[in-house]
């Protein structure tokens, strides 16, 4: 655009009105920004700990999605241009109202991600920024609808002057133990630290799992509640760790960028996901004893977040989604297609 067309443009009508709609849209009692949220990319909601509006034009509206260490601008564009304030409103009435159909709401205002139900089903550990705009490990009581903050004390809500925080709960099988990671995640995890804690799900004790020498996180239980697989993420320390929760002993499953371990409810695998070149990434299995290492999926595209079912290691079935096929897909570890290792 020359500096004559420039010139000769009209101003967006909605210019003399946009901090008003802003200031009204960002609302806290509105929850507007949050309830918008099943509109944006999954990709940008994982790990965001703040999402407010930013923008308000006759095309649309922007919401910036706040991570620990960095922010991405979403729109959501009007059916057509706006010319009024009345106009506006209608869209976003629509767009709240396509929202609430993605799917069913169990919490309120707030970025609230990695829910893991517990065993018997009647209580829900999550991560959310609610209150200090801190992720936190919260707990839902699905009977009573009440909330607890079951990392809020200052012993175990980590550094208040550090913008990481807790993230992917995991229940221990008797439903006594919620086990976490707390620090730097996602874009963060090569330049932050983090360790794997666990607190109880009444909220009266916590203890540390690892210590903060490397990134660890992402804890999941085995079968018998014995032992914990996590992960950790560096140039020199990397790959899936199960540690004995009795003895305290560790020990190593794998040395490559290895990521998201998920025990089998049978105990007889770990699925995990593993980052193979700059640009693909692979799910696998491999057995507690560091056994058995195979490949399910060889598509080229992203394959991962899987998570398995199955009686046996031979049956195990796993659920992952792939960014380059944009759906879920499901593997056999018996396919025809699986490579090994062992």
């Amino acid at each position: 655009m020359g500096l004559d067309e420039l010139s000769a443009a009209r101003p967006d009508p909605l210019a003399v009105h946009e901090a008003d709609l802003l200031s009204h849209l960002g609302a806290a009692r509105t929850d507007i920004a949050t309830r918008l949220a099943p509109l944006l990319p999954a990709r940008l909601l994982s790990g965001a700990v703040r999402i407010h509006p930013v923008r308000v034009d006759r095309y649309g509206l922007a919401l910036r999605l706040e991570h620990a260490r960095s922010a991405y601008d979403a729109r959501l564009p009007c059916a057509g241009p706006v010319h009024r304030c009345g106009q506006v409103i209608q869209e976003v009435r629509a767009m709240l109202a396509r929202a609430a159909t993605r799917c069913p709401r169990l919490t309120g205002a707030a970025m609230d991600d990695a829910a893991a139900p517990s065993p018997d089903g009647t209580r829900l550990a999550f991560v959310s920024t609610r209150g200090d705009h801190r992720a936190h490990t919260w707990l839902l009581d699905l009977r009573t609808r009440k909330l607890t903050n079951l990392t809020g004390g200052k012993d175990v809500a980590g550094d208040p002057e550090s913008p990481d925080g807790h993230f992917h709960p995991s229940w221990s099988p008797d439903g006594q133990w919620i086990a976490f990671g707390l620090g730097g995640w996602f874009q963060e995890r090569a330049v932050s630290k983090a360790a794997v804690l666990r607190v109880r799900s009444d909220g009266s004790q916590w203890e540390a799992l690892t210590d903060d020498t490397a990134n660890a996180g992402f804890p999941s239980y085995s079968a018998d509640g014995n032992e914990l697989v996590y992960r950790v993420w560096g140039q020199d320390d990397k790959g899936p760790r199960v540690l004995d929760l009795t003895t305290g002993a560790m020990r190593v499953l794998t040395e490559e960028f290895d990521n998201l371990p998920d025990w089998s409810p049978d105990g007889e695998l770990i699925l995990f996901t593993r980052k193979t070149s700059a640009t693909n990434f692979d799910v696998c299995t491999i057995r507690p004893d560091g056994t058995g290492l195979r490949a399910l999926t060889s598509s080229g595209a992203n394959d991962g977040h899987a998570c398995g079912t199955g009686t046996d290691a031979s049956s195990t079935t796993a659920g992952c989604t792939g960014s380059g096929r944009r759906r879920p897909c499901t593997t056999t570890p018996s396919s025809p297609t699986a490579r090994s290792s062992a």
